[in-house]
């Protein structure tokens, strides 16, 4: 019952809260890359709504940080603030629907009872590892600073790299300096959530969660249906066959 009056929720939500077009939503991403004086999942705040346990809703202008892994929002001050997740269920940004899986935001590309495929984006620090020991490299050749080698143990601590929006920063003096910073590869990786459990949408993480037998029939339902992992529909269809060999 509490299920089925969330999904309805939501569907008035995104029918009546919302009034920007689909193309609009697309054309506003185009080209966007989150930086370290940025390191946001959207290009600004949007305004969103948040639902919670008791199936109250607020809204704000909301945001996810990837560094922290966390959703924010502007307060009244025009600071960037935390939403507590202590009651959270889910968050409707542009006509999208966000949850927290595993402590995770991750944006909802398919629902049914007791089965979701989510997408879960994070920042590649190995990237910024192998930009930061390159620079250092290139430093100590040009200045034969034999110390700066010895102390370098080839790994940056990212816990140190001060990325904006989790000290109450005014909103709008970061919004002006948010292309400054250096540039962050995201990563995308989609995820199954099925009868509470998430696990990665690739073969080694899905036959985990099977005994032998059911592992069987997956696979062949797979090599029957010529489904490709990698596939959004075809993850789809794999989600529906696997809820009910779980």
């Amino acid at each position: 019952m509490k299920n089925s009056f969330l999904k309805t929720l939501i569907s008035f939500l995104l029918c009546t809260t919302f009034c920007v077009t689909a193309d609009a939503q697309v054309n506003g991403r185009q080209g966007y890359v989150p930086t370290t004086n940025w390191p946001y999942l959207l290009e600004d705040f949007q305004k969103g709504v948040v639902v919670y346990n008791n199936d109250t809703v607020s809204m704000a202008k909301l945001n996810f940080h990837l560094r922290a892994q966390s959703l924010d929002c502007i307060d009244y001050n025009g600071k960037i603030a935390r939403v507590s997740l202590s009651k959270f269920q889910c968050a409707i940004i542009d006509k999208e629907v966000y949850r927290f899986v595993n402590n995770m935001p991750m944006r909802q590309i398919y629902e049914e009872e007791d089965a979701m495929l989510m997408n879960h984006s994070y920042i590649n620090y190995d990237v910024i590892d192998r930009g930061y020991n390159q620079g250092l490299a290139l430093y100590a050749r040009e200045n034969m600073e034999v110390s700066v080698r010895a102390n370098w143990n080839g790994h940056l601590n990212y816990a140190n790299i001060h990325m904006p929006g989790e000290f109450n920063e005014n909103y709008k003096e970061l919004f002006l300096k948010r292309s400054d910073g250096q540039k962050l590869q995201i990563n995308n990786v989609n995820y199954f959530v099925v009868k509470g459990k998430a696990f990665r949408a690739i073969p080694r993480e899905c036959y985990d969660q099977l005994d032998k037998n059911a592992e069987k029939k997956l696979k062949a339902y797979i090599k029957a249906k010529n489904l490709k992992w990698k596939e959004t529909e075809d993850q789809i269809a794999i989600l529906q066959f696997l809820k009910q060999l779980i």
